[in-house]
């Protein structure tokens, strides 16, 4: 019968580990995973489970159209109806229903419609609603899929999420709670591991980026791309690591230069690469080293003077240290923000 065949395609895709088994009308790139609406089912081992099979033995073509309206309104309600106030159960409809419309175009929309108003008649506006809500959602994904993997990952989430409260509001915390949870459960344990190597005060500098790569790439997996090129995130987080910091900033500046640029090459950075950021290290020092003695004759010149003598003492040391950046920094300072004051973070800035 044609009940059979959804429920079929519903067991393979759970016995295959819950993969999405529905798509729209084309493929999402592999860092939009998530962002379209298919939600897996909870404590149940399919969407649609076959009831009384026995008694409905005959083909999917002498099934009439009553018949499956029927036979999927009975289902339905028996699978979700427990629940079916829950928004986020009423999302999960909506993978059925593209089935639905997918295997029989001319008329699956007002089947699956027919059986929503059959089986849950007192949510049936409201589901039908969240189903038209899905449909402008997932639409403006397949117009704005090139653009939003132009963005950086950051924005895009945001972009993403706007668009979701936009259509949703609240409710959107609700539909993708599995995807949040499952953000949250790796931020939780990429907040423990980065805890971990923060203290790991005697581990090597060796040791400290193998247990880093390892473990993040165990974690975040496929995820990891989506923040941009593996290898450049994981060497980002590995110099901003407390105990990698105090470990280098121990070291003689040759000595700790020479570590940095073996750091990149652990990480697959070329030799032009690395000779690159080399010589960019060399003008960060350069002007770290430049800042630092600046703040040291700028606190002598505040505990000293007052007033216009002060003002003007400050303003040609600024001249004298930063030249024609001298203005940019005197207004940092009137803002209360003082560069040279910042942390080093070797190998970052």
């Amino acid at each position: 019968m044609l009940i059979k065949t959804l429920t079929l395609v519903a067991t393979l895709a759970i016995a295959a580990g819950g993969a999405t088994w529905y798509r729209l009308n084309s493929p999402k790139p592999d860092a939009l995973v998530g962002t379209t609406v298919s939600p897996q089912p909870t404590n149940i081992e399919q969407p649609l489970k076959t009831a009384n099979t026995t008694n409905r033995q005959a083909s999917a073509n002498t099934e009439s159209p009553r018949d499956f309206v029927d036979a999927l309104a009975r289902e339905l309600k028996a699978e979700f109806g427990p629940r079916i106030e829950e928004v986020s159960i009423q999302a999960r409809l909506y993978r059925i229903r593209l089935d639905v419309m997918e295997r029989f175009p001319a008329s699956g929309l007002n089947d699956f419609n027919s059986a929503i108003r059959q089986a849950f008649p007192d949510h049936a506006r409201a589901i039908l609603a969240l189903m038209d809500k899905l449909d402008r959602y997932n639409d403006w994904l397949d117009r704005e899929t090139a653009a939003l993997m132009d963005l950086a990952p950051l924005e895009r989430h945001g972009t993403l999420w706007a668009k979701r409260r936009e259509l949703f509001g609240d409710d959107a915390d609700l539909i993708w709670a599995d995807e949040r949870n499952k953000l949250a459960r790796k931020q939780e344990e990429m907040q423990t591991l980065l805890a971990e190597l923060n203290q790991a005060e005697h581990s090597t500098l060796d040791e400290t980026l193998y247990q880093l790569e390892t473990r993040m790439k165990d974690t975040l997996g496929e995820d990891l791309a989506q923040y941009g090129d593996v290898n450049s995130v994981i060497t980002k987080v590995f110099f901003g690591l407390t105990s990698v910091q105090k470990t280098l900033k121990a070291l003689p500046p040759e000595q700790r230069q020479n570590e940095i640029d073996d750091i990149r090459r652990q990480m697959g950075y070329s030799e032009e690469q690395v000779e690159r950021l080399h010589k960019r290290d060399q003008e960060r020092n350069r002007r770290w080293n430049n800042g630092h003695a600046y703040m040291a004759e700028r606190e002598t010149l505040v505990s000293t003077l007052t007033g216009d003598e002060r003002r003007r003492a400050l303003n040609d040391l600024r001249e004298q240290y930063f030249g024609v950046e001298a203005k940019t920094i005197r207004l940092e300072e009137e803002n209360g923000f003082f560069r040279y004051e910042r942390p080093r973070v070797y190998g970052r800035n």
